[in-house]
């Protein structure tokens, strides 16, 4: 419940507009559109997505709260994984100050092996999280084939691998027996991830447009709503 003086007066605003999780149906949960002075109260200026070749429609369910947390989720928290893989692959530490610790040590091959699977199987995900989202024409069929190039990939990983065992000792030790080709398989793996953020970004999935919230307009649009609708 909001409260406001106005004209000498006390307005009690049953339902404040700014849920929009409901359909208002008559004028006691629309008294703000009734007073300016309440209504910038009641609608502060703030950005929303834009909708490609319509106006915005807020949702009364939810659903772009609901986006938002998927894409955090399962776009973005993977793409972070993907340059932390990556590194891995590619140094063989987390961080530089872990190297700096460990200089007097080489990288461990293991780390980094089970690095760049992991980098192969997380983009692999990426894609298949984002394909049904991916409207804009030709952006699916596109990440669709960067997948077919990663599952290409991943069966070359093991030659670059050499496992040698000590049956006197009972151990295993995994080594790139290929430095080279290892390096050549990361830069292509590098580059199809890069890729894969074009066919992300055109479709709103990392950088999204917005415009500037028109509370006049949208004033407007909910009265339009409340005679129409009744």
């Amino acid at each position: 419940m909001i409260m406001a003086g106005l004209n000498n007066s006390l307005l009690i605003l049953m339902i404040c507009p700014l849920t929009f999780n409901r359909t208002i149906t008559n004028q006691r949960d629309c008294l703000c559109l009734q007073e300016p002075n309440l209504y910038k109260f009641c609608f502060p200026i703030f950005s929303m997505p834009k909708k490609d070749g319509d106006d915005y429609v807020i949702s009364e369910t939810g659903n772009w709260n609901v986006a938002d947390q998927y894409t955090k989720s399962k776009i973005m928290r993977p793409l972070n994984l993907c340059d932390y893989y990556e590194d891995i692959a590619r140094f063989g530490y987390e961080s530089i100050a872990e190297e700096l610790i460990n200089y007097q040590a080489p990288p461990n091959d293991v780390i980094r092996i089970k690095a760049i699977k992991r980098l192969i199987l997380e983009l692999i995900r990426l894609i298949d999280n984002s394909k049904f989202a991916l409207k804009k024409s030709g952006t699916k069929q596109t990440i669709l084939e960067y997948k077919g190039l990663l599952k290409k990939i991943l069966p070359l990983i093991p030659q670059v691998v050499h496992i040698s065992k000590n049956d006197i000792e009972g151990t295993t030790q995994v080594t790139i027996s290929k430095p080279a080709l290892f390096e050549e398989i990361l830069e292509k793996i590098s580059g199809i991830k890069s890729k894969i953020n074009e066919p992300l970004n055109q479709n709103h999935l990392i950088f999204t447009d917005t415009e500037e919230f028109d509370p006049v307009a949208f004033k407007k649009g909910l009265k339009d709503r409340m005679v129409n609708r009744g």
